[in-house]
Order: structure tokens, then C-alpha cells, then sequence
């Protein structure tokens, strides 16, 4: 196509034209003579009729010729009335006939009409020279026989039929010849009658008999090259001739739809190749900016057509494997690639199984899956990425990863640090913590000390002793608000431990057979005065079931989706149900609270996630305690999930294992053995 159109367009369009022209011809003709040979078939159509009309005509009267020859062979002795009789029942219906004769001993006896026909009777038909050979032949044969066209001595031309019949003879004795029986016909009539010559026909024929001789029709009609169809009966071999009157058309009826079709596929071929040559600029144009594309990309890329052969590759592609870059040209396999890269120790990994790592990765090329990541011998990180095409290409991506690499250790190691210092903190912060708790717990009871009892026995006025009570109440009042903000701190404290033990994996889980409906009973029993407090009914719809779950994580579990349900629902209820199925063991807390904005329920779950921020502010916390039971549930191999509507409310459920999981084969699980492989 491109030489083509590198011609020039004008030499295009001028053989796109002279080829029209040519087919257009070539069309025409075979146009006109598929139009010929309709025409001839049309009128081979028309001449069957006409055929099938004479051969019936024909075969009608021979086949009364031979009922009338059975009448007399059955009846031999009949006389005049009683063959009229016979005679007028078989000719009743029948056109065109003339008489019908009887001739015993070869003397015409017996005829039918009289009228019109006294002059034959009495004719010895032996005497009469033009009859005498179809007689014979009538004889010889046995057969009824159509003879003519003859001249009759009615004075025109007929045909007639003749049937021989015999009669039995002396007992033991041949049958013997009685005569002869006739049936003349005007040959005229008989062309008239099927439709010869009648006014109207399209066509035109003639009718010769086996000598040539004319028995009807135009002999002209020869001149019009005339279809040809064969009349046949017994003693009849005549060809039926026809032709259009007019001579055969030569001009098609769909000569100038033909050349106009031409015309506009013409057209259209001119209109299709100027957008091929747009096409192909436009290829041209595409395929030079996907090399560009390709080439400006700061990563490797190659394509692999579906045999797994290289269809084009970036220099960075290259670059990044610059000992086997030399035979990275298309056409080269992918195969033949990774051994040149085994030869020039680009993939130490696979040294000691070279051919089985080149079948892995063959397979894994030719039906891509997961990326790989392979170290390189100079220290790079390298990601391959692959995918399938629609047409079943493979398309790969080639990244250096060597930064993101060290990106990621040094993120685990301050992960580790932070997780080393979150430890350290929070232990020296328990331990001072501890002491403040405890020694609180004297302020909170003067009356245990012995230095007040003393000064409590020493005053002996009322007065005094008023204020010294009073003194104690300040201070009792006092050491309970450093209480309840110590134990806040140190619940703190274990939900920072708890979070740094998860991310180390050496949080462990003592799961056993719990009842469900007893431990919510003590967790909701639990919070009840939280509820109280707030005005809030906390309502336990608990159905018999068990959990296979720790009991103090579960309370924990428990405690943090409670408790958060109390703690942002203002007015209203908080209703904490359970039920089992297939699926296990479903705990469900709902809440009439305000409802979580969607944007905020999809990190609901994160750590020091809040629904807004001044939630701290306004209901404490940092967002710790929905993160710790997520954490801990799935640890349990259970799952947590969370419904809401603004202004409706907020469902929790979580769902935990009826039993000891199969796969577990322990009560005691190990936390490192459940976290994701990147974590673990």
C-alpha cells in the first residue's frame, strides 16, 4: 500500500479509474449475456407449456383410439348404432376431432359423425397411396399411431391416428387382425387448440416435423436464433421453435444501475484510499510519537508480542541490563534475552539453577501475575511489572526500586525505634505513674494514716475538729480527681503498649470456649454507671452462644466499641445484641449517636482517627480504642465492620469464631504468625 500510494495520488486515482472502466466492460458484457440467457430460459419456460399442451393433445387421441379399438375387440359384431354409441361417449369431451372410423378388412364401415363424413364411408384404405405406409406400421407394430400432417378428403389437412385390433380366433388359434380404428383431427384446430398463434404471445414459434417440414408457425423465426424443445409421442418427433417477437434484447434493464454502482464503488475506493493515506501519515505520525513516548520514560519498557518475542524496547530498558543489551533488538526472544543475562551475571540469584529459574520466569512472563523484585549484582533493586494486552502482547515495566528499597529499611528501623521508644516511655511512665496511684490512695483515706489519727485525737474542740474534717474532704476530693485522671493515663498507657506489641507480633491471645452471654453481662454491668451518667439506657439483648476468644482481650474489645458508643452518643440508647450463625458468633452495639460523615467512616478504624477534630477536646481520647479492636478481632480471625447514617446512628458488629478454628491447632495463638507478611 505505501508503494502504492508512493506513486503519487494523481497516477492513483488514474489506475483506480482505468481498472473501473475495465471491470465496467468486462460487468457489461457479462450483463448482457446473462440477460440472453434469461430471456432464453424465460421463453424454454414458455415452450414447455406449449409442449406439454401438444404431447397431452397428442396423447388424448391416442388414447381414445385405443379405447375405441378395445370396444370392438370386446364386441366385434357391433353395428352402426351401437359404435355411434361407443364412438360419442369417448369423444364427448374432446376437441378438434374430426371423426373417428372403423375399418374391417382395411374398408372404412363404421364412423362417427355421419354428417359431414358419408364420402369415406366404403373407402379401402390399402387403395389410398399416403395412408398406406402409417397403416402398415399401425399393423406391424401393434401400437396405436399418430400420423400426418395428410390431405383428407374432407379437403384440409389432418392427422390422424390409427390403432389395429385383433380378435380372438378357433380355440388354440392366433388372435386375428378384424381391422383398423381411426381418429381424424383437423391439424389446424390442434394448434389452436393449445394455444398456437393465439393473438397477444410475446413469443413467436413454429413447429417442423423430423423431414424439417414446417407444420406451423412463421418460418422466419430461424432467422431470430430460436430456443429449441423436442414434441415426442408414438409416431411423433417434432421440434417446437420460439423466439421473441421482437428478437432478443440486448440492453439489460439494469445496464445503467450497473454502471452507476460501478460509478460510486469507483468513487468510494478513490474516497477510501485518501483516508488509507491519511491513515497511514497518521500511523506514521502515532508510531513515532509512542517511540518518542516510550523513549522520554525515565523507567524501563519493553513489548513482547504473544510468541514472546521482543517488539520494542526503551533505551533505559537497555541501560538497565547494559551486558546484554547488545542482543535486546526485536525479534529476539524473551528466553534468549534472560540467558544472555544469566551468561553476563546479571541475575546471580539464579546461579546453581539456571535452566529451572528460566522456566519460572518464562512461565511467569508468558502469563503474568504478581511483580518481581530482584537485587542486581551491583547492589540495584530492580521491579519488573507485567501485563497482558488485549491482543496478547505482554507489556513490561522495569523500575529501579533501589531508593524505595532503602527508603523502606530505613522507615522499618524507625519503626522499630519508635516502637523501642514507645516501650521504654511508656514503662517509665507506668512505673512513676504506679507510685502516684498508690500513694493517692492515702490521701483518698486519711483515716488510715496514723499521723492523722494521732492529730484527730489531739484536738479536743469542736471547732477544730469541724475544720480538720473539713480539711480531709478537700483533700479526699482532690486525690480522687488525680485518681480517676491516673487511671486514664494508664489506660493510655496499655493501649500504647498494646499498640506497640501488635506491630512487634508478640502480643499472644489465650483463646478458650467462652459463654458470650455472660461476658456481656459483666461488660455491660460494667458500664452501666457510664450510661447512667449521661442519661443513656444501655440495653443487653444476649441469646445463649458461645466464642472461642481470650476472655481479656474480648472484655477489651468489648469495652472500646461500648464504650466509644457511649461515649458520642448524647441522648437516646445504646443497644448491644447477639446472634450465631453459619458465619459464627455476631456481636452488634448500636447507637442513637449523631452518625459518622461517610468521608470519616473509611479511616473510622485508623489509628488516632477521631470523627472530627475536636473530638479530643470535646470526648477525650486520641483515637486509639477502634483501632485496638480492629487490630485485636482479626487477630481472634473474626472481623469488624461499621454501619451509619448521619443523624441515625452508628451499628458496630463484630463477628468472631463459634469455635477452635481447624487450621489453629492450639488454644494459644501467636500473634507474629497472623500480621501480614510485611509486617511480620
Amino acid at each position: 500500500m505505501r508503494f502504492f500510494w508512493a506513486v503519487s495520488p494523481y497516477t492513483t486515482n488514474f489506475v483506480v479509474v482505468a481498472m473501473a472502466i475495465v471491470v465496467g466492460l468486462v460487468l457489461d458484457r457479462a450483463n448482457v449475456n446473462q440477460h440472453l440467457s434469461t430471456q432464453r430460459l424465460q421463453v424454454l419456460e414458455d415452450s414447455y407449456e406449449l409442449q406439454a399442451a401438444l404431447e397431452h393433445e397428442i396423447s388424448e387421441k391416442l388414447w381414445l383410439t385405443e379405447g375405441l379399438a378395445s370396444v370392438i375387440t370386446v364386441s366385434p359384431d357391433l353395428g352402426q348404432d351401437e359404435y355411434a354409441r361407443s364412438a360419442a361417449i369417448l369423444v364427448e369431451n374432446s376437441d378438434n376431432v374430426i371423426n373417428v372410423a372403423a375399418s374391417p378388412d382395411m374398408v372404412i364401415e363404421f364412423i362417427y359423425p355421419i354428417e359431414g363424413n358419408e364420402a369415406t364411408l366404403g373407402v379401402d384404405l390399402t387403395q389410398q397411396g399416403q395412408l398406406v405406409s402409417g397403416l402398415q406400421q399401425a399393423i406391424d407394430t401393434g401400437e396405436t399411431i399418430f400420423t400426418g400432417p395428410v390431405e383428407l378428403l374432407q379437403g384440409m389437412q389432418g392427422f390422424i391416428t390409427r390403432a389395429a385390433v385383433y380378435i380372438e380366433g378357433a380355440e388354440g388359434a392366433e388372435p386375428e387382425l378384424w381391422g383398423i380404428v381411426s381418429l381424424v383431427m383437423d391439424a389446424g384446430v390442434l394448434f389452436e387448440t393449445v394455444g398456437l398463434g393465439a393473438p397477444g404471445l410475446e413469443n413467436a414459434y413454429a413447429i417442423h416435423d423430423g423431414d424439417g417440414l414446417l407444420l406451423a408457425g412463421d418460418a422466419s423465426i430461424m432467422e431470430l436464433a430460436p430456443v429449441a424443445t423436442s414434441v415426442s409421442a408414438p409416431g411423433v418427433n417434432w421440434e417446437l421453435l420460439a423466439a421473441p417477437r421482437d428478437g432478443w434484447s440486448l440492453s439489460p434493464p439494469n445496464r445503467m444501475e450497473t454502471w452507476l454502482v460501478l460509478l460510486l464503488i469507483t468513487l468510494g475506493l478513490l474516497v477510501v484510499f485518501r483516508v488509507l493515506q491519511w491513515a497511514l501519515d497518521r500511523k506514521d505520525v502515532a508510531e513515532t510519537q509512542l517511540a518518542e513516548a516510550v523513549e522520554s520514560l525515565s523507567d524501563g519498557f519493553a513489548l513482547y508480542d504473544p510468541d514472546g518475542n521482543l517488539t520494542m524496547c526503551n533505551q533505559t530498558y537497555r541501560d538497565m541490563f547494559p551486558r546484554a543489551a547488545d542482543i535486546m533488538q526485536p525479534g529476539v526472544s524473551f528466553e534468549q534475552i534472560l540467558r544472555r543475562g544469566i551468561e553476563t551475571g546479571h541475575f546471580p540469584h539464579a546461579e546453581g539453577r539456571e535452566a529451572e529459574w528460566i522456566t519460572e520466569r518464562v512461565a511467569a512472563h508468558r502469563n503474568p501475575t504478581e511483580p518481581v523484585e530482584f537485587k542486581m549484582p551491583d547492589g540495584r533493586w530492580l521491579r519488573v511489572e507485567e501485563r497482558k494486552t488485549a491482543s496478547d502482547h505482554v507489556a513490561g515495566i522495569l523500575v529501579d526500586v533501589t531508593q524505595l528499597k532503602d527508603a523502606v529499611v530505613r522507615s522499618e528501623a524507625a519503626s522499630a525505634a519508635k516502637t523501642d521508644f514507645l516501650n521504654t516511655v511508656s514503662h517509665e511512665l507506668r512505673t512513676p505513674l504506679s507510685v502516684i496511684l498508690g500513694y493517692n490512695s492515702f490521701m483518698k483515706n486519711l483515716s488510715a494514716l496514723p499521723s492523722y489519727r494521732w492529730l484527730q485525737g489531739e484536738i479536743k474542740t469542736d471547732d477544730l475538729h469541724d475544720r480538720l474534717e473539713t480539711f480531709a474532704k478537700d483533700i479526699k476530693k482532690f486525690s480522687d480527681q488525680i485518681d480517676t485522671s491516673g487511671k486514664q493515663l494508664m489506660a493510655l498507657i496499655a493501649s500504647v503498649l498494646d499498640i506497640a506489641a501488635i506491630e512487634e507480633g508478640t502480643l499472644q491471645l489465650h483463646p478458650e470456649n467462652l459463654s458470650l452471654e455472660q461476658t456481656l453481662a459483666e461488660t455491660v454491668s460494667q458500664l452501666q454507671v457510664v450510661a447512667q451518667g449521661k442519661g443513656l439506657d444501655l440495653i443487653l439483648d444476649a441469646s445463649e452462644s458461645n466464642v472461642w476468644a481470650d476472655p481479656v482481650r474480648l472484655r477489651q474489645i468489648l469495652l472500646n466499641i461500648i464504650g466509644n458508643a457511649l461515649k458520642f452518643t448524647e441522648s437516646g440508647s445504646v443497644t448491644v445484641r447477639s446472634k450465631r450463625d453459619h458465619a459464627g458468633t455476631h456481636i452488634i452495639v448500636t447507637d442513637t449517636g449523631p452518625g459518622i460523615e461517610p468521608v470519616v467512616l473509611a479511616s473510622i478504624f485508623d489509628r488516632f482517627k477521631q470523627a472530627d477534630a475536636s473530638s479530643s477536646r470535646k470526648h477525650g481520647g486520641i483515637g486509639l480504642g477502634l483501632s485496638i479492636a480492629k487490630e485485636l478481632t482479626e487477630l481472634h480471625k473474626g472481623t469488624i465492620q461499621v454501619d451509619s447514617h448521619v443523624g441515625e446512628g452508628t451499628t458496630f458488629k463484630v463477628t468472631l469464631p463459634s469455635h477452635e478454628p481447624e487450621q489453629n491447632g492450639h488454644k494459644k495463638q501467636d500473634v507474629a504468625s497472623q500480621l501480614p507478611s510485611q509486617c511480620a
